[in-house]
C-alpha cells in the first residue's frame, strides 16, 4: 500500500514538471513571437509585468501592423502638460475609434507610456499604433502656435522666430 502511495506521488510530480515545462515553453514561445513583432520591452518592466503585457500584446500582434481606422481622416489630438496616459489614450480612442487597451499595452510594453510629449498633433486613422506612438514620442512632431501682426517688417519677424528658440 505504501509502495503504491509513493508510486502515485511520483508520477503526480512528474506529470506537474511535465506541465510545467509545457506552461515554459508556451511562455517562451509568446515572448519570442511577441519581441520578433514589437522589439524588445522596456527593461523598466519588472518580470511579472512584462510578462503580463507580453502575452496582452502576444494576442493580438496582427492589430498592431494595421492601421488604426482607415475610416477615420485626420483628427487633431492636444495633449497638455502633465496630462495623465490614461486621458490620451481616451483622447485617441475616441478620435479613432480604436480599443484602448490596445494602445495601453503597446506603450507598457515599449514603455512610451512615460516618454509622450504634450503638444497639438494631426494624427491620421491610416497610422499603426507604433508609429502613432513614434509621432507622440518623438520630440518636434507638434504643431506650433505661431502668431505675427501684420504690417511686421523681417527683422521683426525674425527676432520674433528667434524668441520662440526653433
Amino acid at each position: 500500500m505504501r509502495n503504491k502511495k509513493l508510486l502515485i506521488g511520483g508520477i503526480t510530480a512528474l506529470f506537474l514538471i511535465l506541465i510545467l515545462f509545457l506552461c515554459i515553453l508556451l511562455l517562451r514561445s509568446k515572448i519570442s513571437d511577441t519581441e520578433k513583432a514589437l522589439g524588445t520591452p522596456t527593461p523598466e518592466l519588472g518580470t511579472v509585468q512584462r510578462i503580463r503585457v507580453t502575452m496582452l500584446a502576444s494576442d493580438r500582434l496582427d492589430a498592431f501592423k494595421m492601421p488604426a481606422n482607415t475610416n477615420v481622416g485626420r483628427f487633431l489630438l492636444e495633449i497638455e502638460s502633465g496630462e495623465d496616459v490614461e486621458s490620451v489614450i481616451n483622447k485617441l480612442s475616441d478620435g479613432l475609434s480604436i480599443e484602448p487597451e490596445l494602445l495601453r499595452v503597446y506603450w507598457v510594453y515599449t514603455g512610451a507610456d512615460r516618454l509622450i510629449n504634450p503638444g497639438r498633433y494631426v494624427i491620421s486613422g491610416k497610422l499603426t499604433i507604433p508609429e502613432i506612438t513614434d509621432l507622440l514620442t518623438s520630440a518636434g512632431n507638434s504643431l506650433i502656435r505661431f502668431a505675427f501682426f501684420s504690417g511686421m517688417r523681417l527683422e521683426e519677424l525674425a527676432e520674433l522666430i528667434d524668441s520662440y528658440h526653433f
